[in-house]
């Protein structure tokens, strides 16, 4: 109990001192006064709030640019972030440093520190290495400084923020598009008595070969996006059709005895020997119906010798359709839609083409002999006798549509058992080709008064940047636990009495160092360095003069760093320190 009242005691006179100091110097400019405004750190906080606009700017960045095309920005988000974040710790990092000043003072006018606290205190501040190390001595200026080692973990987080994915986007854009909606420039040329058509037309002969190569049709600045396809209905040139079918017999079947010379031959053998075109298509047009095409298919459907042929007729007209279209913004080009058919254009009326009476151009001739060039052919079948059954084709056509898999089936020969090929229906495919040469001939043979302004469904595939909110929300938590650790190193701001720093000369004045010793003791560092910022000083050796005698020779004093040298007269003094230069030797040769 009389230990604790004694220092109870001294606490009270030291406490009594320091308010007479403080009255005493009330009216001096380098009183010590404390308080919330005069000692608000200004600079820390603003350090503080910067940093968090600057996490507020990175969130904002990611918020703005989720589901954004990567084509509206310059430059990615990431990069925007990444500037965000880096100068949003290097302000974290300054907070810290001054609110580590603040701490230091802080315990350096607290009862009870030592010399060891204040050295713990500002080496924990500056090195995450020696807060690692600090052991029995952790504190919590160590636990901020490893804390904001971490902070910057923010930055890989805001980077995974924000990715790139593949997203659509539907819209519905005008367009403007070539088109002609009836065919009325030639195709082609008539000659002779019956006016049949032998030549193209040297402007529709490149659209031909184009179809024929399977060339893509341009379609340049319709205003469909460059990352999109735009898909509706395009009111062009086309085609209508009207259908009919029937059935024939037919019969292959040799019967018996057909390979022997017979004057009592069957009729069965006759006809088989005969034989049957078991394919045949046709194309035809004829002048005095300038407007309309007739297409005849006949052809075997199954794999059996006899039974019955396919007939099928479709008159084609000239007429102003629909078409369901797509324009891909991305190769400039149009196309029909590939799952529909002819059978999906809507017809909005028929187009009537008038006989010229003489030879020379027409406007579909061209057309239907193109088509005709390419859909015409036949395959014809018969027994000849021993050597089985002989086929003959004209063209590549029918070869197209023919299926041998029921024929190469069979155990006998091959060519005993071709009565079994069949024919897969041409007519879709041939309705097809005609439907798409009109296509591009209604793109492609135009003038400027066929151009169309139509709305279409637009779809753009692009790249969007998508923002991952679960690594923006660990990246801003790291980032604000940061503001909040650091902030609370500025507590207890308001009992210093002046603006303090980390200066060496700061620091050295309150130590009360020797070479400072005519300063004001509560000066800032500022004033301090104004005043004595010229002053020549020197780290090296010194000597300083004893009193009293001491006989020859010197002692060396290991704790205090200093030597003793002994004389008749006087003693001196040896010792490192920072001194005038005049007072000093130096430690190492110049």
């Amino acid at each position: 109990m009389v230990n604790v009242g004694l220092r109870d005691l001294g606490l009270q006179e030291r406490s009594n001192v320091a308010q007479q100091y403080r009255d005493a110097t009330r009216s001096d400019r380098h009183a010590w006064r404390g308080g919330v405004l005069r000692r608000m750190p200004w600079v820390g906080l603003l350090a503080l709030s910067l940093a968090l606009l600057c996490i507020a700017g990175a969130v904002a960045i990611l918020f703005f640019s989720d589901g954004r095309p990567i084509g509206s920005w310059k430059y990615s988000p990431s990069v925007y972030v990444s500037f965000a974040y880096t100068i949003a710790n290097v302000l974290l990092q300054d907070a810290m440093s001054r609110g580590a000043t603040i701490n230091w003072w802080k315990r350096a006018i607290a009862d009870g520190t030592n010399i060891g606290d204040l050295h713990r205190n500002w080496d924990y501040g500056s090195s995450a290495l020696a807060s690692l190390k600090a052991g029995r001595h952790f504190n919590f200026i160590a636990f901020v400084t490893l804390f904001l080692t971490i902070t910057p973990l923010n930055g890989p987080l805001l980077q995974r923020s924000s990715e790139v994915e593949i997203s659509k986007a539907v819209s519905n854009v005008d367009v403007s598009i070539q088109a002609a909606q009836r065919i009325d420039l030639p195709t082609g040329y008539m000659s002779g008595r019956l006016r049949v058509v032998p030549l193209l037309h040297e402007d529709f002969a490149p659209v031909f070969r184009a179809f024929e190569s399977g060339r893509s049709i341009p379609a340049n600045k319709t205003g469909c996006s460059g990352d999109g396809k735009c898909s509706g209905r395009l009111k062009a040139a086309g085609l209508s059709v009207n259908c009919s079918s029937y059935t024939v017999p037919f019969s292959v079947v040799p019967g018996d005895n057909c390979n022997s010379i017979d004057p009592e031959i069957s009729q069965e053998c006759i006809n088989a020997q005969a034989g049957t075109f078991v394919y045949r298509s046709a194309l035809s047009w004829v002048y005095d119906q300038p407007g309309r095409m007739n297409l005849d298919i006949q052809y075997k459907d199954n794999s059996d010798c006899e039974g019955v042929l396919m007939v099928q007729n479709r008159a084609l007209q000239a007429a102003t359709v629909e078409y369901p279209v797509i324009i891909d913004g991305n190769s400039s080009t149009i196309s029909l839609d590939p799952k529909t058919t002819l059978y999906d254009d809507k017809v909005l009326h028929t187009n009537e083409y008038e006989d010229p009476g003489t030879q020379g151009p027409t406007e579909l001739g061209g057309f239907a002999h193109a088509l005709e060039e390419t859909m015409s052919g036949y395959t014809h079948i018969r027994f000849a006798g021993t050597i089985g059954y002989e086929i003959l084709s004209t063209g590549p056509v029918g070869t197209r549509f023919a299926n041998m898999s029921e024929a190469v089936k069979k155990p006998a020969p091959l060519n005993q058992d071709l009565c079994s090929i069949y024919f897969n229906d041409p007519v879709p495919a041939f309705l097809e080709q005609a439907r798409q040469l009109m296509f591009r001939t209604a793109l492609t043979m135009t003038n400027t008064s066929d151009m169309q302004k139509v709305q279409l469904n637009q779809i753009r595939t692009m790249g969007v940047y998508r923002a991952q909110y679960a690594y923006l929300g660990a990246a801003v938590g790291l980032s604000l636990a940061a503001v909040i650790v650091i902030l609370t190193m500025y507590n207890g701001f308001w009992l210093l009495g002046r603006k303090v720093s980390m200066s060496p000369i700061e620091i050295a004045k309150a130590f009360n160092a020797d070479i400072l010793k005519n300063e004001h003791p509560n000066a800032e560092v500022d004033e301090l360095v104004k005043e004595v910022g010229s002053r020549a000083v020197m780290y090296g050796v010194t000597q300083a003069s004893t009193s009293g005698y001491a006989p020859g020779g010197y002692e060396q004093n290991k704790d205090s760093g200093y030597i003793q040298v002994r004389s008749v007269n006087q003693g001196q003094e040896l010792r490192l320190e920072m001194a005038d230069p005049s007072k000093v030797q130096a430690l190492v040769a110049s």
